[in-house]
């Protein structure tokens, strides 16, 4: 039997427009009929993504009821995928997800014939795919970014990428195509870059490697709004950066563009930070939150006894330190002080009077009595000027021993 070698036609802006998902340039060009004899990496590639998409959306049983039944090649696609060794980390969730097909395919057919969607038929089975799911989201960004690191180093084993005119196979060349629309950077062959897109809206895309296409960096934009991506293909490194009118509004470390790794921030209009979060592998080891003016307002950080909280008055000074328990969703408080450093309930024990922010120009607190530590009686929300004048009630509630009754 013949190896098919049928790969989806492309030109090279329509390949650089889908960075830094290159994968989607795939999905968007093959079609589900010609997928099963598409060139075996190109297949590969595509019925992962289908996996990926769906599974990652709404969990098995949603790639059951979406595509099992309707999708050419459904039931080669583990033997589809293993013949991409950069899916070799991916294929024992597919098989594991295939071999439970036969079970819950009847199940299927049935929700299938029915005008609503089967909400019970995923609830039922839930519970059996879960632990398969969580394993599989902590790696498929990581599997997806390294089948685009793939597609970078060798796009033309998965597209039939249509020749530009003029080329040379070594050197440096500029080239310009579509009345000079889209400005594209070639070293010896590949479109390293800067490659310029330039879109109908007056919006600019930008899409540049480095010499070794292990580094990829991408910049578009949308509503005076831009965004840049970079990416570092063997560490999976990434991270963004946003920006609007000219300021930047966010930036944010990761993995794989989706995985939270490193610090992320965001910004007031004025530019002073707004909120700094810091993450390990996707995990929160703690964040910040500021006042309009930059000055601190609340600080989580993760530790071994639970989450220390430290909230600031206006202008800097520390109001409370605390610990929260997430088990027993209490919270100890360790210090309160009022906006001149006096303590207002030594050794724990006193009144709680805790700044929470300013809203449309209000200030908002919640006032209470502290019993070693932890609320007790009635905590009161409250509102006011600056001033302190025109204090008024927000809500209320009762705590016994710091749990809410």
């Amino acid at each position: 039997m013949n190896t098919p070698t049928l790969r989806p036609a492309i030109d090279w802006p329509g390949l650089l427009q889908a960075a830094p998902y290159f994968t989607s340039a795939l999905m968007d060009t093959l079609s589900p009929e010609q997928a099963p004899e598409a060139a075996p990496l190109v297949r590969a590639a595509y019925f992962y993504d289908l996996f990926d998409g769906q599974v990652s959306n709404g969990g098995v049983m949603q790639y059951f009821y979406n595509l099992a039944l309707s999708t050419p090649g459904f039931a080669q696609a583990p033997a589809f995928i293993a013949q991409n060794p950069h899916l070799a980390q991916a294929l024992p969730f597919v098989e594991a997800v295939h071999a439970a097909w036969a079970e819950v395919a009847p199940a299927v057919a049935s929700a299938r014939d029915s005008d609503e969607w089967p909400e019970a038929l995923f609830s039922s089975h839930r519970a059996r795919f879960e632990a398969l799911e969580k394993d599989f989201y902590a790696v498929n960004h990581t599997i997806s970014q390294r089948l685009c690191a793939a597609i970078v180093q060798s796009p033309h084993d998965y597209f039939d990428i249509a020749a530009v005119p003029g080329l040379p196979e070594r050197g440096v060349a500029h080239i310009a195509l579509k009345d000079g629309t889209y400005r594209l950077r070639f070293e010896d062959g590949f479109p390293i870059g800067p490659n310029l897109l330039e879109r109908g809206d007056g919006d600019c895309d930008v899409v540049w490697f480095s010499r070794d296409r292990q580094l990829l960096q991408t910049e578009n934009g949308y509503g005076g709004t831009r965004t840049r991506h970079w990416l570092h293909y063997p560490s999976q490194a990434s991270g963004t950066w946003r920006l609007k009118g000219g300021k930047l509004q966010s930036h944010e470390g990761m993995r794989a563009l989706w995985r939270k790794h490193g610090l992320r921030e965001s910004m007031h209009a004025n530019g002073a930070p707004k909120t700094a979060s810091l993450f390990r592998d996707n995990q929160s080891l703690g964040d910040e939150h500021f006042f309009a003016d930059g000055t601190l307002q609340l600080r989580h950080e993760k530790r071994a006894d639970g989450e220390h909280r430290s909230r600031y008055w206006p202008g800097g000074a520390l109001n409370t330190q605390s610990v929260y328990d997430e088990k027993t969703r209490r919270e100890r408080y360790l210090r309160v002080l009022d906006r001149d450093g006096q303590p207002l309930a030594p050794e724990g024990t006193g009144r709680l009077h805790q700044f929470l922010s300013i809203e449309k120009g209000e200030h908002r607190w919640r006032e209470g009595a502290l019993v070693d530590g932890y609320l007790e009686g009635p905590v009161r929300w409250m509102k006011g000027k600056a001033d302190g004048s025109g204090a008024t009630e927000v809500s209320r509630a009762v705590y016994r021993q710091g749990v809410e009754r």
